[in-house]
């Protein structure tokens, strides 16, 4: 992720997909969430939404089948974020993170919580800037 970080996304995809391959030839299945995570947000960082998003499938449904937790917050979190870059509705957006906020309450994840929290807390403002022009527009209308 290094790599990443500094702005050179492609090489940073590149070495995040390479650490996978050696987790997958290991057996290892622990560290594969956390692995495809930060392989979520190096395709994010690059512009790749449609692939984040189905990575970002991918891991919450083996976090259902596997039940390994740890990072499920985050990876709530890092769904409303790309459904936000994409433009979707906030009706879209919010529930993802609402449960990332969930999740990270039931594990006592209070910097987690506060992430999220203050991603919904954005895209309320975010909301209530973009509809209230609108809402003067109608009054000054009539």
């Amino acid at each position: 992720m290094g790599a990443c970080r500094s702005g050179e996304v492609e090489a940073g995809l590149a070495d995040l997909r390479n650490s996978i391959r050696g987790l997958e030839a290991t057996g290892t299945l622990i560290w594969m969430q956390f692995a495809h995570y930060h392989l979520a947000r190096a395709l994010v960082a690059s512009g790749q939404l449609e692939p984040a998003v189905e990575l970002i499938e991918q891991i919450l449904a083996e976090i259902g089948a596997s039940g390994g937790r740890w990072y499920e917050a985050e990876i709530h979190r890092l769904k409303g974020d790309i459904l936000r870059i994409q433009g979707k509705s906030v009706s879209e957006i919010e529930p993802h993170y609402e449960a990332a906020i969930a999740v990270a309450k039931r594990q006592g994840a209070r910097a987690w919580e506060l992430r999220a929290a203050v991603s919904l807390d954005a895209l309320r403002k975010r909301e209530a800037t973009t509809s209230a022009p609108c809402a003067n527009v109608t009054l000054n209308l009539s």
